[in-house]
């Protein structure tokens, strides 16, 4: 549920320049800081301490990502879509890190999609933003969001049988 509300923000984000116009930025910022926060609160469902660390850290530049476009419209020109850039490019080399210390070779495929994404991604900041900057960043904003909901939707997350087994520890209802 979490993943598939995140891509419905995705959506109001990269809509936003279509209702509102330049002014549009402080809701792709909102958008961006309540996806951060959605992928925190997932992160207590995840299974291993390391995709648990991981999207700590996604969580983390979502939630900056959305608090500098939220609070600095003025700073949307260059400073702004080169803090946007870098964190698409810190979001892949950390995606290349999981890679290099892959075991599972099926998530190394989804990783490198990932990576060749975020350094898009950061490309396409980088060569569009000049010629505007609110759709630049509020499309940047909605991929974010896009990642942040495919990390919550293909992370793996703890089953209902885990929880089932702390029945058979015999603990009182009310401790």
């Amino acid at each position: 549920g979490l993943g598939t509300f995140a891509l419905v923000l995705a959506g109001l984000a990269a809509g936003a320049p279509l209702l509102l116009g330049p002014s549009s930025l402080s809701v792709v910022g909102a958008l961006l800081m309540v996806a951060g926060l959605l992928e925190v609160l997932h992160c207590f469902r995840r299974v291993r301490q390391d995709v648990r660390r991981s999207a700590y850290a996604s969580a983390g530049l979502a939630f900056l990502m959305g608090l500098l476009v939220f609070a600095a419209p003025a700073l949307a020109g260059t400073g702004l879509t080169i803090l946007l850039a870098a964190s698409f490019l810190i979001d892949a080399l950390q995606r290349a890190v999981e890679i290099w210390r892959g075991r599972d070779r099926r998530a190394t495929l989804t990783l490198a999609l990932a990576v060749a994404g975020n350094v898009g991604m950061a490309v396409v900041l980088l060569v569009l933003w000049r010629r505007s900057t609110t759709w630049t960043i509020a499309i940047a904003g909605a991929l974010r969001v896009v990642g942040v909901g495919w990390n919550m939707v293909m992370s793996p997350v703890h089953a209902r049988d885990g929880a089932e087994m702390i029945r058979d520890f015999n603990l009182p209802d009310h401790p």
